[in-house]
């Protein structure tokens, strides 16, 4: 009964992981990369903050609500990061994103550890225990709001909405450099360039003209194939399965 209500707690994450992975797409193209970092950080906070309560059908809730704001982070950050970076890094960036988020797993199996050591008299009757693991996700969460409103937005979504000038002034402030820089003016003007070929040929752009070009374009193809395998066989290795045996034993 335990490791059935612990199963559901541990897949209530990853089924509000999936709706804001969806949801975030509409989200960067509308508001922009920058604030829907934001939004879905609040939202994650929302759901972190759910989970301290000591009610079953609050927790499963606030489960769903975080992993909302973990999977729209884990479509959004990387995009964030590879419209900000140069080219020259843009790939370090990317992968340090994941080297951050593998370290973050291992620190939170080893606060689940470290709590599960706890003993004091009374600690069986005590909610201090799941509620120190709990709270504490609420501390980068909580970062990363107060820290996004200070990081530019991307120059490629600042272009693409009609806002060259400010996309400009952007490229200058992230690469530390003049306006009139040979450096600055190659990226500006790549930039233009690509986003005047994408508005070109989706004229009256939706989604369905993403699907559309992604599976009648070889290249897109390829590369869409290459991302869905690559999350199969993350989850073939058992890593999930891992991880919900971990918090059965926490």
């Amino acid at each position: 009964m335990i490791d059935n209500l612990q199963g559901t707690i541990a897949s209530m994450l990853a089924a509000g992981g999936s709706a804001g992975a969806l949801l975030a797409a509409p989200t960067s193209d509308y508001i922009g990369r920058k604030w829907s970092v934001f939004g879905w950080g609040i939202v994650f906070l929302i759901g972190a903050a759910l989970q301290m309560i000591a009610d079953y059908e609050v927790l499963l809730a606030g489960r769903f609500i975080a992993g909302m704001g973990v999977g729209a982070s884990s479509m959004l950050t990387p995009q964030f990061l590879a419209e900000n970076s140069p080219k020259s890094v843009r790939g370090s960036m990317t992968a340090t994103y994941n080297l951050m988020i593998v370290t973050s797993l291992m620190l939170a199996f080893w606060v689940n550890y470290g709590v599960a050591k706890w003993s004091f008299p009374g600690v069986e009757h005590d909610d201090a225990q799941w509620r120190s693991a709990m709270g504490i996700q609420i501390i980068p969460g909580a970062l990363l709001c107060l820290m996004v409103p200070f990081v530019p937005e991307t120059p490629r979504y600042l272009i693409n909405h009609g806002k060259a000038e400010q996309g400009l002034k952007n490229i200058c402030k992230l690469r530390k450099l003049p306006a009139d820089h040979e450096y600055v003016q190659t990226e500006f003007r790549e930039i233009e360039a690509q986003v005047r070929h994408e508005q070109e040929c989706f004229v009256g752009h939706n989604y369905w003209i993403v699907f559309k070009d992604i599976f009648t374009s070889k290249s897109n193809f390829q590369r869409f194939f290459l991302s869905v395998m690559l999350f199969l066989f993350h989850k073939f290795t058992g890593t999930d399965s891992l991880n919900v045996g971990s918090l059965h034993s926490s």
